[in-house]
């Protein structure tokens, strides 16, 4: 299995999206590459969607099966583990919604999230505080290797690729309208 992680002086540069960020290797010793203020809770959500200002997109907060809870400020329930393939189905049997609909992120999208200045998880915990993740599924197959797909190891924000059978949690994304 393949995964991209550098040392501590190296840098991944996403050139997709225009994103570079230095990789740290313990828990923010930092400043946060992406602060509180990159994002914001999604006008009408009730806090449930949160919208990444440098990128426009629009995450559901909560892991798939996880639910927003407005007054204790937490996901709450248990979020769902399938393979690839049931992931796929999950986002299509989804209800239609006001705006662009849901989909799986792409590696590369799901690489936004990613805060390496912070690791255990390399994320912004206030916006996507689910500990009960250590990999997303991306919508995205590698090529190489038809019955993988990329994903997203939250712990040290690496991306690799896993075998689509293995069954992982999903966190959801749509277009900024």
């Amino acid at each position: 299995m393949m995964t991209l992680v550098a040392g501590r002086k190296a840098t991944l540069c996403l050139l997709a999206w225009g994103l570079c960020a230095g990789f740290a290797s313990a828990k923010c010793e930092r400043a946060a590459i992406h602060p509180d203020a990159s994002y914001f809770a999604a006008p009408q959500s009730d806090g449930s969607e949160v919208v990444d200002s440098a990128t426009s997109f629009v995450w559901q907060r909560c892991l798939a099966g996880k639910v927003w809870n407005r007054v204790s400020q937490k996901c709450t329930g248990t979020a769902l583990s399938m393979g690839w393939q049931a992931s796929v189905d999950y986002v299509k049997a989804l209800p239609s919604t006001k705006g662009n609909p849901w989909r799986i992120p792409s590696h590369f999208e799901l690489m936004t999230l990613v805060d390496l200045a912070c690791s255990e998880p390399a994320l912004n915990t206030k916006w996507f505080g689910d500990p009960d993740s250590t990999f997303l599924w991306a919508g995205s197959s590698y090529a190489p290797l038809p019955d993988y797909a990329w994903g997203l190891k939250y712990g040290k924000g690496e991306l690799t690729y896993e075998i689509k059978s293995n069954e992982f949690q999903l966190r959801l994304v749509r277009s900024g309208n």
